[in-house]
């Protein structure tokens, strides 16, 4: 090999193995869906974000929405998975509860895909909104399990057996509101959206539990 070969070869670029490359396209997408929104973006970005062709990404993923489900799902059960995981290391319910919220706006922060896809930006798909719809339902199924581990709390929902629910529900949807204002205002610390979290939701559950229904 000549001198001047030598000095022009290019520099070695090891292939990267299918699973790394699979990897890299869910990690830009997910980027680019919590920077630009679902619709905004195109599978062509995604392939230049990762550094693929546009043909790769179909090798992995039949099309966008199969790739945002893919996503979705994955990003919605490790939020389930981490509240869940987070408020079972406690006894009382209340300690439940906060450790749950504050393994949420952890898990919000650190996934911003998952807040936006999940909380933020419904799907226009209808079988995109159909799992999201899954998934909240799973999230007032956890909150409704952290209330009925308190006697009181569950012996005034025995009078109703969709109380439960109702609270749950209602106290998921002020720490999703929590989320959503925690985007315009993200120098706020963490710890003051666990605070109006305890503030808001359960400050009003320690009134049910003293029978102190409206």
């Amino acid at each position: 090999m000549s001198e001047m070969a030598a000095k022009t070869k290019l520099p070695f670029k090891p292939r990267i193995s299918g699973p790394e490359r699979r990897e890299r396209i869910e990690a830009e997408s997910a980027r680019l869906f919590a920077e630009r929104g679902y619709q905004a973006t195109s599978v062509e970005e995604i392939a230049a974000a990762a550094g693929v062709s546009r043909a790769v990404v179909y090798d992995h993923f039949a099309s966008k929405r199969d790739l945002h489900e893919h996503l979705l799902r994955r990003q919605g059960r490790g939020l389930l998975e981490a509240v869940a995981a987070r408020a079972a290391g406690a006894v009382e319910p209340e300690e439940r509860f906060r450790l749950g919220a504050t393994a949420f706006f952890e898990y919000v922060k650190a996934h911003p895909y998952a807040w936006r896809m999940i909380i933020r930006d419904p799907p226009l798909d209808a079988k995109l909104a159909r799992l999201q719809r899954q998934m909240q339902q799973r999230a007032t199924a956890i909150l409704a399990a952290t209330l009925a581990t308190d006697p009181k709390v569950a012996a005034a929902g025995e009078r109703d057996p969709d109380r439960l629910v109702r609270l749950a529900e209602a106290l998921k949807w002020a720490t999703d509101g929590l989320a959503n204002w925690w985007y315009d205002h993200p120098e706020a610390p963490l710890e003051v959206l666990v605070e109006s979290a305890m503030d808001l939701c359960w400050r009003g559950i320690e009134r049910t539990r003293d029978a102190e229904d409206w």
